[in-house]
Parts: structure tokens; C-alpha cells; sequence
């Protein structure tokens, strides 16, 4: 019998847990070297609902994508904030409506999907990422970005979270690339965040 059995894991797992997940997120080009900065969750949902619990509140506004899928507007309603549409064009959000969003609507957070967007299947090249990351620099907000696509590229595009990663939370998850009924999500937090995450995920779960 496992001793594991007859005890708590810690907040966030179990360290192997965690290093399978570095494993997985670095096959789609996330720079990633401590196992700390990886959070388990019960799938994406889990991820953007805690992230979005933590860093916002209620009444505060969120930038998204003008064209999302239910799963994001949902928590978000549920949970009291505002979506607040951002402009779309084949390559996914149009950094100049980004940043117009953010300044006017005093936007604190944001979520994209760089790749094969849900319902769009919009992917962001190179360039269109750079843009991204500077803005959100520039404004000084937080970023989540839902990559659960990621492994329907041809080749390995740079995360958001490669280009700002103080700034933004990433997530991947087993659900959509293997099995739906693989309800394994990991989050990559900025190192100053990942404990206080963890101890939130330990308190809701």
C-alpha cells in the first residue's frame, strides 16, 4: 500500500505530477525550468476559474476575444465580471483594439487563445504575439492564456508566456489533446504567484 494513501498531497501535487506537466507544456515551447511554477487543476475550466476568482473582482471587467466560446463567458458572468469584447481579425485580437479596451475600460486582465481559437481557429503568428505581449507590458496587466490548442500547430510558436513572463498565466490541458475524460489541467504561473495559487486551489478543493 502506497503511504501516499494515508495523507495530503501539497497544495499543488506531487512534484512528479508537477515535472510531467513542465514535460508536456515545454513540448509546445513554453520555457519552463522550476516544477514550483506548475499548478495542477481538474482541466482548463478549473485554471481560468481560479485565476480569474484570484486576480479579479466582482463588477471588474475582463478583455476577451469578440468571438469566444461558452465555456470562458460563462465563468465569467457566474462569477460577476464583465466580458469586454476585443477585436478579432484572421490572426486573433488586433493589438490596437487591445489596447484601446484596456485604457478605456480600466482593464486589469485578459484572456486570449493565440492558437486554433475557439469558435475562429485563429492562430497568431510571430509578429501579431509581440505585439500582444508589448501591450500588455506597456498597460502592466495580467494575462491568461488559454493554449489548449497549441498541439494543432505545424511547428512550435512562442507562448505569450515566453515573451512576458511576469505577467501572464498560462494553461494547458490533457482534456483536448488525449481524452475529454482526462480532467488534467496545468497552470504555469509567474514564480511570485504560484504559492499563493496553490494555497487557493488547496482552500477550494
Amino acid at each position: 500500500k502506497s503511504p501516499r494513501l494515508f495523507g495530503y498531497a501539497e497544495d499543488s501535487g506531487f512534484v512528479e505530477h508537477k515535472e510531467a506537466g513542465m514535460k508536456w507544456m515545454s513540448e509546445f515551447g513554453l520555457k519552463i525550468h522550476q516544477p514550483e511554477q506548475v499548478l495542477l487543476t481538474n482541466g482548463a475550466q478549473h485554471a481560468l476559474s481560479t485565476l480569474i476568482l484570484m486576480f479579479s473582482q466582482p463588477g471588474d471587467k475582463i478583455a476577451m476575444e469578440s468571438v469566444t466560446y461558452p465555456g470562458i463567458i460563462s465563468i465569467v458572468q457566474e462569477l460577476g465580471r464583465i466580458p469586454v469584447a476585443v477585436q478579432m481579425d484572421e490572426h486573433g485580437v488586433i493589438p490596437e483594439s487591445l489596447a484601446e479596451v484596456i485604457h478605456r475600460d480600466n482593464i486589469s486582465l485578459a484572456i486570449v487563445v493565440p492558437s486554433h481559437q475557439n469558435p475562429t481557429g485563429a492562430t497568431m503568428p510571430v509578429e501579431r504575439r509581440e505585439k500582444i505581449a508589448a501591450i500588455v507590458e506597456r498597460f502592466n496587466i495580467k494575462l491568461i492564456e488559454d493554449d489548449i490548442y497549441s498541439f494543432l500547430n505545424d511547428s512550435v510558436l512562442p507562448p505569450l508566456a515566453n515573451l512576458l513572463p511576469k505577467n501572464t498565466f498560462y494553461i494547458s490541458s490533457l482534456s483536448k489533446a488525449i481524452s475529454p475524460g482526462i480532467r488534467c489541467g496545468f497552470i504555469k504561473a509567474p514564480s511570485q504567484y504560484a504559492s499563493k495559487i496553490g494555497r487557493f486551489i488547496r482552500s477550494s478543493i
